[in-house]
């Protein structure tokens, strides 16, 4: 056949709360809860062309929880789309379509699984965009790697009364351009340059 792999991929993020504060002779207060932080499931189909599809889904329990910035996605149990694209080479350049992660900073690009803090810092929150439609092209020239992206970041899905599903999707029009640079400098050293613009 042409399918070679089929694995699933899945991730679950969660941590406990708990905090006290005194005040001189008066109360003592605190609160301790458990924080939903990620919750993922997919599959990644490998073919025997070396192209893939890798496609992950935001988990819901159907439930929800007690505080807001603890809940699962509520409603269907696939919540939203957290990536989903076809990567390969055509003619020596590699190619990635889809909904995936923008690369922009090393701290955005380093998993959340291996960063030393609870989150990335906000200023790289407010720079990266997480993960948008689009596609990238990546080619290795002159001892350096290049990598280009296309993006709509006004691409989403929705479903019924606004609920995330993958229902139907909306165009605003925000598009945007990326280019990375990886130039190896020794074996333990690698120098970085990422650009993006976007049109709003």
């Amino acid at each position: 056949g042409f399918v070679s792999s089929v694995s699933i991929v899945g991730r679950y993020h969660g941590q406990n709360q708990s905090n006290t504060l005194t005040f001189d002779n008066g109360p003592t207060l605190g609160a301790s809860y458990w924080e939903h932080r990620r919750f993922r499931l997919g599959t990644s189909i490998e073919f025997v062309n070396g192209w893939e599809f890798f496609n992950n889904w935001n988990i819901s329990d159907g439930r929800g929880s007690d505080r807001a910035n603890e809940e699962l996605y509520e409603g269907d149990f696939f919540g939203t789309i957290d990536e989903m694209y076809l990567k390969g080479k055509i003619a020596g350049i590699g190619v990635q379509v889809g909904k995936q992660k923008q690369k922009i900073t090393r701290e955005f690009s380093t998993s959340s699984k291996r960063i030393l803090t609870v989150e990335r810092s906000h200023i790289v929150n407010e720079i990266a965009d997480n993960k948008p439609w689009g596609v990238q092209l990546s080619k290795e020239l002159f001892g350096m790697k290049h990598k280009i992206g296309f993006w709509n970041y006004g691409l989403y899905v929705e479903g019924p009364s606004g609920q995330a599903g993958p229902y139907t999707a909306d165009l605003d029009g925000r598009t945007g351009f990326s280019y990375n640079l990886e130039l190896p400098l020794t074996d333990s050293t690698d120098l970085f340059f990422d650009y993006v613009f976007t049109d709003a």
